[in-house]
């Protein structure tokens, strides 16, 4: 690949890390995997429950039907529009399927399968339940050790392991994605593989073979991710030649699948979730959620990752990567787009939980930092950045305070005395009653725990 094209720079572009590179990466991996099966148990989300039927249905059945799932079909989970079908699917002639994209469930399936093999009921509810949140620890788990060897590859070993660690433990990898199967889950670890492919690409054109099929593959597990990606992709076709079919081969294999899906199964090639909603869901009225979605107390992105902040500066020094720079363009046009989303606070979630899928990029923008006063600044903004999410993952009040919230919920996120992160530091200071005193207007509303809530987008 054409260096001096694209501003590469740094790493050794070997396409193959060293022993003791891959197994600090592995290492890392395997201790957020630790980290994670502790965090406390999230409310039952009715977003995530197709993909963790999903995987039996392909295992057992051959095939992408939700027909035998008995949580999605119970009275715990809120029906749609025609008031008898789970929001979560839709009816499709005698068959359910998934109302949601489902990347990432095919991305669980090896951890289904190998669940399988070692004996366990797919067929028993708690032991689904339990699974679910194995699956999504091991994807995120992997999408850790491979933004590790993306951070090998740019920056220096030292470096990098501390911007491991701020991924794994202080965004949305640690209060959102590793809990359920989130299409944010599959997104992520679908988004560090395409980082890896175009940093050791420089040496390796080969490599962008895999890049566009997990550019594909990202898409598949959330489609806005495309809006992210579109700069990038962008970039290496124009800039370089002799990428191009290898990306549009990659990415092909994902777009057939999806199309085929569609047509299969909901007698509609074209049909998308985004179009079933439909323009209602949409505001021309954006600069206000553009702020909610940055710097909102209870949504803001930069309030629970404030690291992110200097990523500003990262993507934008010299001798930046040319895909680096456009990783933070389409990151921006990311946040742009769903500030113009009706529900732009992500309904029932923790934390900036709609831009989750920006957070391996925009670790990947602190890597250019250079300086003490940078480097410093990035690891104590770090160190808060954990200790937000830790507050969301390990205390029932980050997800309490949906309830807590209600339908207010849009207005409340901006509240910094009643908010998230003050309900749940209260939790840790004095117990969750007192948080529920302080934070619940009603305090009869009570727990979520058990309810299950609709998070949309």
């Amino acid at each position: 690949m054409n260096d001096a094209k694209l501003g590469m720079s740094g790493g050794s572009g070997r396409g193959r890390p060293s022993p003791r590179r891959l197994a600090t990466a592995l290492a890392a991996g395997a201790a957020a995997f630790g980290v994670y099966s502790f965090t406390a148990r999230p409310p039952l989300i009715g977003d995530t429950l197709p993909a963790r039927y999903l995987p039996v249905s392909i295992l057992e059945r051959g095939n992408l039907y939700i027909d035998d799932a008995p949580t999605l079909f119970s009275p715990l989970v809120p029906r749609g529009r025609d008031g008898v079908t789970p929001y979560p699917a839709r009816r499709v002639g005698d068959h359910f399927v998934s109302w949601y994209p489902i990347g990432t469930a095919l991305l669980a399936v090896p951890v289904y399968a190998g669940a399988r093999l070692a004996g366990v009921d797919l067929h028993d509810e708690a032991q689904a339940a339990r699974l679910e949140a194995t699956a999504a620890r091991l994807l995120v788990a992997a999408s850790v050790s491979i933004l590790a060897l993306v951070l090998f590859e740019i920056t220096a070993p030292c470096w990098a392991l501390a911007l491991t660690l701020l991924y794994a433990f202080g965004t949305t990898s640690l209060s959102t994605s590793s809990q359920l199967l989130w299409q944010h889950t599959g997104g992520q670890l679908a988004l560090c593989a395409v980082y890896y492919g175009l940093a050791v690409s420089r040496r390796r054109p080969a490599w962008f073979l895999p890049v566009g099929f997990a550019s594909g593959v990202a898409f598949l597990a959330r489609p806005s991710n495309a809006i992210l990606l579109a700069p990038v992709l962008l970039l290496v076709l124009f800039r370089e030649p002799g990428a191009r079919a290898r990306v549009v081969l990659g990415v092909l294999p994902a777009v057939l699948f999806e199309v085929a899906y569609r047509w299969s199964y909901f007698n509609n090639p074209f049909y998308t979730q985004v179009g079933d909603i439909g323009a209602r869901a949409w505001t021309n009225h954006w600069l206000g959620p553009f702020a909610g979605l940055l710097v909102s107390p209870g949504r803001g992105l930069f309030v629970y990752t404030p690291a992110f902040v200097l990523s500003i500066v990262g993507f934008s020094s010299r001798g930046v990567p040319g895909w680096l720079r456009a990783v933070g363009v389409g990151s921006l046009l990311t946040v742009v787009t769903y500030a113009h989303w009706g529900m732009w606070w992500g309904g029932w979630s923790v934390g900036p939980r709609l831009l989750a899928d920006l957070s391996p990029g925009l670790v990947l923008g602190l890597a250019p930092l250079r300086g003490t006063l940078l480097r410093a600044s990035a690891v104590v903004l770090g160190a808060l950045s954990i200790a937000a999410h830790a507050l969301m993952a390990f205390t029932v009040s980050g997800y309490a305070w949906n309830a807590w919230a209600g339908t207010d919920a849009s207005r409340r996120v901006w509240q910094w005395h009643h908010g998230p992160i003050s309900c749940a530091t209260r939790e840790v200071l004095a117990g969750f009653q007192q948080a529920q005193q302080h934070c619940a207007p009603h305090p009869a509303v009570g727990s979520p725990a058990g309810a299950t809530k609709r998070r949309d987008g």
